[in-house]
């Protein structure tokens, strides 16, 4: 289950993954609500629930992609950022350079 918040930390969509494997999934969220209306741009974030066979929770590992549309040495601890939203280095997982022209 994937259930994804607004700013304010309230719930705004529950999305079912179903069934999956062990391994590594994508997902992408369409910003819409549960009620399948488009909510407001903004800053959300999300929550993934795992659970085993026998209904106990799993640990996850959550990361998110983008595009870094800006990076800022500011304040001494480089950031770049992918939208609005900063992301230090040590948070960094992986940067590939892009195959859009």
């Amino acid at each position: 289950m994937v259930t994804m918040f607004d700013a304010d930390g309230v719930a705004v969509k529950n999305i079912s993954m179903g069934n999956l494997e062990e391994g590594t999934h994508q997902f992408e969220w369409d910003g819409t609500g549960d009620s399948g209306n488009a909510l407001e741009e903004g800053q959300y974030s999300f929550v993934v629930t795992a659970l085993d066979n026998a209904g106990q929770p799993l640990s996850v590992e959550t990361y998110v992609s983008g595009r870094v549309n800006r990076v800022s040495l500011d304040g001494g601890t480089p950031l770049l950022y992918v939208g609005d939203v900063p992301a230090a280095l040590p948070s960094i997982r992986d940067v590939r350079m892009s195959t859009e022209s």
